[in-house]
């Protein structure tokens, strides 16, 4: 080798070297700037943790998987049972699954009196009481199904008639409406048939007793019996750092500071984020999108109540996880078109059995101005379901409790005053 071709040959080794240090040192910068502390990482972690990527794989893409507790009361031949439910049971799937079929194939709604209402409620059939009256879109769009009609909604009658196929009737508010549909009287039967009596009735049915309170409350002769909760805070409330990053904040800013209850304050102007030490997540911020988390998508000019809705909950499945079959399940529990906007508020559950809190306010509350999800509160809590059992109160003890509370609707829940230990009790709504 002439020395010509030596010195060629050191410099391109050189040459190599110093790109690979340039390399290595480009990595070791974005490994900092992405919260890996100084550890080289692979390429394939920095493409999945670099600011302003969202692991979007695990959020719902619609409203099909939302979780929702409610009543369900059937009649049959045999009388009558209730239960509070998500779905999850066979029968409640089958029932479920009759729900959507009634709604897939709904006729235009008639409205009707209360009173051939509750004359159908006594007829075979299965009621559902979703707790909290929706626009009926939502329901569409849990349901998978198409179903034209604009009104709110929050309970649903699947009722037999002597015609030969089911009726549906609708209750949102104060106004009943009733719908032909193409359930047949023998699929009926054969989903009626998978339950069996339970002594359940309704307040209406109940006698003086039970006349204060909302009719349709949906009661028990007897005990019940549900299991006891444990509460804690997840990890999540205590890792700021973890928290920033899944809000595509810049976990290594320095604008952050304690205020003097130790909530942790973190500025990153227009955007501020305050984490409380009672696990309490409060999240400010304008219409400038920061990234796609706080974008609602839509196909129209604006959004719908379905799009606000899912943003709300795809935000939620970022921070507490996707798994809407896991304890302490998030439900929509309101939303609203505003002026500017929409409030989206969600609750926690557990087995169809709803979580409130003592000051009223609820687990997650949104508002959305325009396209933008501009400000948040978040309750970061988790429930476990304990082998200890406990049965509240009987019907009609608690019936005579809400005596001071006229028209009251009397249901059963959990309240999580902020304490370890949470048991089912009878409430007044």
């Amino acid at each position: 080798m002439n020395r010509r071709t030596k010195i060629d040959l050191a410099q391109n080794i050189t040459i190599v070297l110093l790109g690979l240090s340039a390399l290595f040192l480009l990595l070791l910068v974005i490994s900092y700037e992405t919260g890996q502390n100084g550890r080289l990482s692979t390429l394939s972690e920095l493409v999945s943790s670099s600011p302003g990527t969202q692991d979007t794989s695990a959020t719902s893409t619609d409203l099909t998987g939302l979780s929702a507790p409610f009543h369900l009361v059937v009649t049959n031949d045999y009388g009558r049972s209730g239960y509070l439910r998500t779905a999850g049971e066979t029968a409640a799937e089958e029932a479920t699954g009759l729900l959507r079929e009634a709604l897939g194939s709904a006729g235009e709604p008639a409205v009707v009196t209360e009173e051939e209402f509750r004359g159908a409620l006594e007829n075979p059939g299965i009621y559902f009481d979703y707790l909290t009256v929706l626009p009926a879109s939502i329901l569409s769009e849990r349901m998978g199904t198409e179903f034209q009609y604009s009104g709110d909604v929050r309970q649903l009658l699947i009722s037999a008639s002597p015609g030969g196929t089911a009726v549906l009737y609708l209750r949102g508010g104060e106004s009943v409406y009733r719908c032909s549909t193409a359930v047949s009287h023998g699929v009926l039967q054969e989903v009626l048939a998978m339950f069996t009596p339970n002594r359940a009735f309704f307040a209406f049915e109940g006698g003086e007793a039970y006349a204060h309170l909302d009719p349709y409350s949906v009661l028990w002769d007897g005990m019940i019996t549900l299991p006891s909760l444990s509460a804690a805070m997840p990890a999540l409330a205590s890792d700021v750092d973890q928290l920033l990053t899944l809000l595509d904040f810049n976990p290594h800013t320095m604008s952050r500071y304690y205020q003097s209850d130790g909530t942790e304050v973190v500025m990153e102007s227009p955007r501020s984020l305050r984490v409380q030490p009672d696990g309490v997540i409060v999240y400010s911020g304008d219409e400038e999108a920061a990234s796609a988390l706080y974008h609602v998508s839509s196909f129209g000019e604006e959004p719908t109540e379905a799009e606000a809705v899912l943003a709300v909950l795809q935000l939620s499945e970022t921070l507490l996880g996707s798994d809407t079959s896991s304890v302490g399940a998030l439900y929509l529990s309101h939303v609203e078109k505003t002026a500017q906007g929409f409030t989206v508020a969600f609750n926690y559950q557990v087995g169809g059995v709803p979580i409130y809190f003592s000051d009223g306010l609820d687990a997650l509350s949104a508002e959305i101005t325009g396209s933008t999800i501009t400000s948040f509160t978040l309750r970061c809590r988790q429930y476990t379901i304990l082998s200890e059992s406990y049965s509240p109160l009987p019907a009609r003890q608690a019936a005579a409790i809400a005596l001071d509370y006229p028209g009251t609707f009397l249901t059963l829940g959990y309240v999580d005053q902020g304490g370890n230990t949470l048991y089912p009790e009878w409430l007044a709504k």
